[in-house]
This record gives C-alpha cells, sequence and structure tokens, in this order.
C-alpha cells in the first residue's frame, strides 16, 4: 500500500449483486467491493463469503470445537491469550455509572480420577491438568477428555507443568522432568535431577530457558531438548525463580538465620551469585519482577528491592503471613490467609480487601480489569483500581496445599478443585449455538483470542474476519498516550547495544503530526541512543545526532506499520512504513548505552526527555538480529496484533491491547503513566489492500455483559 494514498474502493455491480437484493428480504445482504484499477483482471465472487456465513449458520459450537481440528492444524505460535476475562466494570471506577456485574458463567467442570494439582497449565486450546499419575489434556471449550499422559517411573506429577511451543513439560516423584509432544504424546527428553533432589516449584519459562526449584537448589534446562544449563546448589530447598535484567532471583527455605533473597547471572555454563540480601524471616513467597524492582513476602511482610538488591520498602503489618506475590501494572498483589493487599512499587498500600480462609502459596492473577484469586471455597474478582470486591462464586474448597492461581486463557478462567477443573467465562455457548453466534458472542464478551483461535483453526483461512456492526470484531483494546506525559517505561534485558544488529517494529494511530518517539532506549548523548520517531510524520532511526528517515510520510488518525532495521557494523538501516522501505548507511557509528534512569521508554525519548506521543501504539517489537524483507513483510502483512516472525531473537514483544505485558520471555514488562486502552478502530493490512472484498450479512440477537439485542453481523473474506 502506497502510505501517500490509500486506496479508492469502489462498487461493482454484477449478477451476484443483483442476488444481494433477493436474500435481502431475508435478513442477509452480500457486498462486493473491488479497486477500479483491478477491472481488467478483477474475478467476482461475491458468494464466497455467503458460502462461508452459511457454513458457520450451519455448523454447532459443541461439533466445531470437538472436532480434531482443534489443537492439531494450528500451530502453538499462533494461539493468542491476550484476551483475559472481563464480567462487567464497578460503578465506583466509572463515575457512578456501571452495567449490572455479571458472574461468570460455569462453562464447565470436568471430573479427574484424582485430585489435581493447584493450578494448570492451558495452551493451544487445552488444558493441561496433573491429577495423580498422569497429566490430562482437556478441550479448553467443551470440557472434553482428549487423552491422558502418563507421569513416567509409575509416579505421580509433582509441580505444576509448563508448555513450550509444543512441548509439555513436567516433572515426576522420581525426580525425573520429561518433556513430552502435545500433537504426537512422543516423549522428546527426559532428564534426572538425582536421589533426594526432588521438584518442589512449578516449572517456569524464564528467558527462554525452562526454570524450577528442588529440595538443593534450582535449575536451567533447554526446553526443546532436555539438556542441562546451569544448575545452582543451594544446600536447600529453593522456591521458584523470578528473571528481570539478566538475572534470576530465587528465594529459600534456609534456616531463621539465612532467610535470604539471591540474585544469579548466568555466565558461560555456570549460575554466579551477585548479590544477596537477609530477610527477617522465611521467605514465604516466591519473588515477582515489577519495572527494575523485585518483590517477595516474608512473614507478614513484603520486601521492595531494586533489581540490584538495594532496599526500597519494607511493609509491614499484612495481619497474617503473605502466601504469594504477583505484579500487574502499577503495583504488588500480595494474598494473604485473610486478605489481599495492593502495594506501589515504592511500599506504599494502594488497597486491602479482606477474604475468606485461604489455601498454601496462593497467588492473584490479573486481567485487563480485574484480579482474581481463590480464597477459601471462593473464586472471587476485585476491582484492580480499588481492590473492591466485585463477585464470588462458590467452590467446594477442597484445594490441595502448595502453589495455586487461576490460569486465565481465551478469556476464560480454569480453577482445580479437589479432583474437578472448573472453567468459567463470559460466555457460555449452548449446545444449539451455531459458530457465528458463538464467534460473535466471544468478540462482544472479551474472548476475542480464543473467537480468532477458532476461526482461524476450524475455517483455516487468514483472508476471512467478521464484522459487527461495521466494525472488525477483534477491534482489541490498543494504548493511548496523550502527546503531553503519558510513555511507558519498559525493561531492558536483552535489548541490543554498542554497534549489534537490531530490529524494531511497531503499530502507530498518531492524532498529530510532529516530532514524536514511538521507542527509545539509550543514552542522550552523540551516537549512544537507539531511536524510532516521527520527523513532521516521516518515521526515523536515529542514534543521536545521525539517523536515516525514511521517504514515506504519515497522515494523522490512520494506522501504521513503523519500524527499521540495523545491520549492525556495517551501519545499514532500513526504515520501513506499510512495507514499504528506505535505506541509508550510518556506518560504525552506533554504540548504544543504558542510561541510569529511564533507560527505555515507550511513548517518550529515554531519560524523561520528552518528546511525547500523540495518539496509539499497539505491538511493539524488538528483536536482535536485522529482520529480512521477507520477515518484515510477514509481520506487516499479520497486522496489529500478529504473532512475532522470530521468537528465539525476540527480547521485547508488547502488544499493549489492555496492559504492558511483555511476552517475549525477556521479562521487561512495563510501568506505564498516563496510560489509557480503548477501541483501535484497526482492520488487517490484507483487507485494506485486498482487490477483492466479499460481505454476507444477517441480523443476530447477541448477549454482551448481560444485555441482548439485535446485531448486525458480517462474514467478510479478502483476496
Amino acid at each position: 500500500m502506497d502510505c501517500k494514498k490509500r486506496n479508492m474502493k469502489a462498487f461493482i455491480f454484477t449478477l451476484d449483486a443483483v442476488f444481494a437484493l433477493v436474500v435481502a428480504s431475508a435478513g442477509i445482504s452480500i457486498l462486493l467491493y473491488g479497486t477500479l484499477a483491478n477491472q481488467s483482471t478483477y474475478t467476482s465472487s461475491p458468494t464466497q463469503a455467503y458460502g462461508l456465513m452459511q457454513g458457520m449458520l450451519q455448523t454447532s459450537v459443541v461439533s466445531a470445537s470437538g472436532s480434531s481440528y482443534i489443537g492439531s492444524l494450528v500451530p502453538y505460535q499462533n494461539v493468542s491469550t491476550s484476551s483475559w476475562p472481563q464480567y462487567g466494570h464497578d460503578a465506583q471506577l466509572s463515575s457512578g455509572v456501571g452495567a449490572a456485574l455479571q458472574t461468570p458463567y460455569l462453562l464447565y467442570a470436568y471430573t479427574a480420577p484424582a485430585n489435581i494439582l493447584p493450578s494448570v497449565v492451558v495452551d493451544g486450546g487445552f488444558v493441561y491438568a496433573a491429577a495423580g499419575n498422569k497429566i490430562y489434556m482437556i478441550n479448553a471449550t467443551t470440557g472434553a477428555l482428549r487423552s491422558s499422559l502418563p507421569a513416567g517411573n509409575g509416579a505421580s506429577v509433582v509441580g505444576v507443568p509448563a508448555i513450550y511451543k509444543s512441548i509439555l513439560l513436567f516433572a515426576n516423584a522420581s525426580n525425573y522432568v520429561r518433556g513430552i509432544n502435545v500433537y504426537n504424546s512422543v516423549e522428546q527428553w527426559n532428564f534426572s535431577t538425582g536421589p533426594g533432589n526432588t521438584v518442589i516449584t512449578p516449572l517456569e519459562i524464564e528467558n527462554n530457558y525452562l526454570a524450577f526449584g528442588t529440595t538443593n537448589g534450582f535449575y536451567l534446562l533447554n526446553p526443546v531438548n532436555g539438556t542441562l544449563v546451569a544448575y545452582a546448589n543451594m544446600l536447600a530447598p529453593a522456591r521458584a525463580p523470578a528473571y528481570a535484567n539478566g538475572e534470576y532471583l530465587v528465594s529459600t527455605d534456609f534456616p531463621s538465620s539465612q532467610n535470604r533473597l539471591y540474585s544469579y547471572v548466568f555466565a558461560g555454563n555456570a549460575l554466579s551469585s551477585v548479590w544477596n540480601v537477609p530477610l527477617t524471616s522465611l521467605p514465604t513467597t516466591s519473588p515477582s519482577v515489577l519495572a527494575n524492582t523485585v518483590g517477595v513476602g516474608s512473614g507478614n511482610s513484603i520486601y521492595i528491592l531494586t533489581i540490584g538488591g538495594s532496599m526500597v520498602a519494607i511493609s509491614a503489618g499484612l495481619g497474617s503471613t503473605a502466601l504469594g506475590v504477583s505484579a500487574y501494572k502499577g503495583g504488588y498483589y500480595v494474598q494473604t490467609a485473610t486478605g489481599l493487599y495492593n502495594f506501589a512499587t515504592n511500599g506504599n498500600m494502594i488497597s486491602s480487601q479482606p477474604t475468606p480462609a485461604t489455601l498454601q502459596n496462593s497467588t492473584a492473577s490479573e486481567s485487563q480489569s480485574d484480579v482474581y484469586v481463590v480464597a477459601g471455597g471462593d473464586f472471587r474478582g476485585y476491582g484492580n483500581m480499588l481492590g473492591r470486591l466485585l463477585w464470588n462464586v462458590s467452590l467446594q474448597g477442597n484445594y490441595l496445599p502448595g502453589y495455586s492461581s487461576v490460569a486465565l486463557a481465551y478469556g476464560n478462567a480454569y480453577i482445580p478443585d479437589g479432583n474437578v477443573l472448573y472453567a468459567f467465562g463470559a460466555y457460555k455457548p449452548q449446545p444449539n449455538d451455531n459458530m457465528l453466534q458463538t464467534l460473535a458472542s466471544m468478540y462482544l464478551n472479551g474472548q476475542g483470542g480464543y473467537a480468532n483461535y477458532l476461526l482461524g483453526s476450524v475455517y483455516n483461512s487468514s483472508n476471512a474476519g467478521i464484522f459487527i456492526n461495521r466494525s472488525y470484531a477483534p477491534d482489541l483494546e490498543t494504548a493511548q498516550f496523550n502527546g503531553v506525559n503519558s510513555y511507558i517505561s519498559t525493561g531492558t534485558a536483552g535489548l541490543p547495544l554498542g554497534s549489534s544488529p537490531r530490529s524494531v517494529f511497531a503499530w502507530v494511530y498518531p492524532t498529530a503530526i510532529g516530532t514524536n518517539v514511538i521507542f527509545c532506549y539509550g543514552t542522550i548523548a552523540p551516537q549512544e541512543l537507539s531511536q524510532l520517531a516521527m520527523i513532521g510524520g516521516y518515521p526515523r532511526f536515529s542514534i543521536d545526532g545521525y539517523g536515516v528517515t525514511g521517504n514515506y510520510i504519515m497522515s494523522p488518525n490512520q494506522w501504521y506499520f513503523v519500524g527499521y532495521t540495523y545491520a549492525g557494523s556495517n551501519g545499514i538501516v532500513t526504515v520501513y512504513l506499510n512495507g514499504q522501505s528506505t535505506s541509508g548507511s550510518l556506518g560504525a557509528l552506533a554504540s548504544t548505552v543504558l542510561s541510569a534512569t529511564d533507560p527505555s521508554n515507550i511513548g517518550e525519548q529515554s531519560s524523561n526527555n520528552g518528546y511525547f506521543w500523540p495518539g496509539s501504539i499497539a505491538d511493539v517489537q524488538v528483536y536482535n538480529i536485522s529482520l529480512s524483507q521477507q520477515q518484515v513483510m510477514q509481520l506487516y502483512q499479520g497486522g496489529a496484533f500478529g504473532m512475532p516472525v522470530n521468537t528465539k531473537n525476540l527480547k521485547l514483544w508488547m502488544p499493549l491491547d489492555g496492559n504492558p505485558s511483555d511476552l517475549s520471555g525477556a521479562t521487561n514488562t512495563g510501568a506505564p503513566y498516563g496510560i489509557s486502552y480503548s477501541a483501535s478502530n484497526y482492520a488487517p493490512p490484507r483487507l485494506l489492500n485486498a482487490y477483492q472484498v466479499s460481505r454476507a450479512s444477517i441480523p443476530l440477537a447477541l448477549t454482551a455483559n448481560g444485555v441482548s439485542r439485535i446485531y448486525n453481523v458480517s462474514v467478510v473474506t479478502w483476496h
């Protein structure tokens, strides 16, 4: 697409368009669009969307979701888990105007032969629940059992499992960690931790390594082949580690005279201790990381330190022992046996709410609008601003002791309780609901990620979508920047420094044209910066004093794909705007160095130097290689909510579709300042650049946030 002039669309009337007038009396319309320049080669196919729509209307969601397509045709990388549940909103947080708070629907309850470990992992359209000596693979939508995998060695599963790409990772009581291919159930590898060295923590992916604690220390394994990367022998049980800025942070269950939080760095084939900080009592939680700080519970206190080990605050007075600490947006959530507490990164308490008696090591889970906890016999939702209880659902309360949290995926919440797996959601498909009705309802009720998954896997098409009342249905929220003082400070782990190669891309929607920063890291000094910005509407990569400016210009109030690749020592820079490229050379001038304060920002120059972005930013991706032109075009065609093209070299991936989470594995999650989220008014580039668009529409009665009304739902296909 030429960035200076958008394609103009015009109606082309054919016999099929006449057919549209006939079916319109039945409440169905077909519209056909095409570019006038392509009339000589244009092939009309207006019935394509109509045929797809009819197929959706005649297929029930239960039969489609239970088919062999789910979890087999769609690879792990194409599964979005960015749409968390939203069950209505709190009138206190919306100027006194609020919808009725909708208690989540129970989608299903799957009963296992044995008690399920207190957390589950959800991926690829399935829930993986460990119970007894097996892991059960359960359809995330229907609750139907697909298969069960033995833990091996005749032993039971210990620790909550993990997923890395298509490999299921879990440990058994015989001190083995195993990697199983989820599609064919074939063991990829196994690793022994040795006699008397049992896995005692959940298995987690940290910085693309499999990390877990044992009775003697903690391990890093290669999750693809199971080879040992590093082991820290701590001579004591280790809690689950966290990773930030190149450091692995871990607390242990040492005796009271040695209660400490440790930091290790991985160098060569060893983990070396960098610092350790004494705590007043036994660490009672695993550490959690937010905005260059680390929080850990110890007794009835939360300790907040810098990543470098300097104490920021000790906040006591939790009332009872901290059981779990989690980080989200601007602060830490601490769950105790009797309450849920929210602390800012400076240690100031933001809110506190009582909860019924809970279970050991329970950690809150956070979403765009709510905080979810398991407490006593309840599943509870709290507002993440004031911490106010929004709703609660009664459960059995037969939890096993151990690490417990609510698994959030595909707009649903998954909770094990005794031997029962509960699935809750904002929308519950009925057995007779058709696929179109179900997909549209999912989009309206915060389940866009799973709706995209079903649409792509069942119908296997990247050139089809759903519009609701003329808006693209997967129109996720994006971060809004006010152009005055709003920005997001990000972590810096793994960002390319010096003259090393790099690629930075984002989708932007400027509401005004000026000199504004999109993404910047480094020091404000000649050659020590690495910055993507807009200069008078033109995209520019600069290193402070030197740079390359693109030849294609942006206009206000439109979405653009913008970014650059830097080849490294030869200094070749290519700046992109909607796939159009401009190249230049900086020689070997770049020598990016991180600044001491605010070293990396989205929407503002680093070091709090201004040039704030006006408008929206979405899908920021940073790689430590120079992507090829083909890879860049793949990113562009994938759209604002597409997947990265190279996860191995991905160092920052922030979709910004409702939160500043980093999904790259480098844990560079951002701290937002003055950021809001609203609908993006976005459509895929494939659709905008299509030479043929076919649309079929029908009115449907749908329910959104508990309110039912008629929506005009369209199925759109394009080429």
